[in-house]
């Protein structure tokens, strides 16, 4: 059996790409802001809220909250997503 199939998935990666990461904020500001409305590519039907923006440390990249479904409390449950996965229908 080969060496590299015997270690775990993860060390098949450069170490580089399995470090965390502080956002460049001179660099990487966020292409939507929170109270944007968006949609959701795979599910275009509902407008959605941008609720905030995260730095993903893993992704290099930042990450948004997005209101998805309501709770039995009727409180919306925040759920994160990638600026390539969201359509911007309005500018918050």
């Amino acid at each position: 059996m080969d060496s590299r199939q015997s270690r775990p998935w993860w060390m098949l990666f450069p170490r580089e790409a399995r470090t965390a990461s502080e956002p460049d904020h001179a660099v990487e500001r966020p292409s939507i802001v929170p109270g944007s409305k968006v949609r959701l590519k795979d599910k275009p039907e509902r407008v959605r809220t941008v609720l905030g923006v995260e730095w993903h440390g893993y992704r290099h990249c930042n990450c948004f909250r997005v209101e998805t479904s309501k709770t039995d409390a009727g409180m919306w449950e925040p759920s994160y997503w990638f600026a390539e996965q969201l359509e911007v229908v309005e500018e918050g």
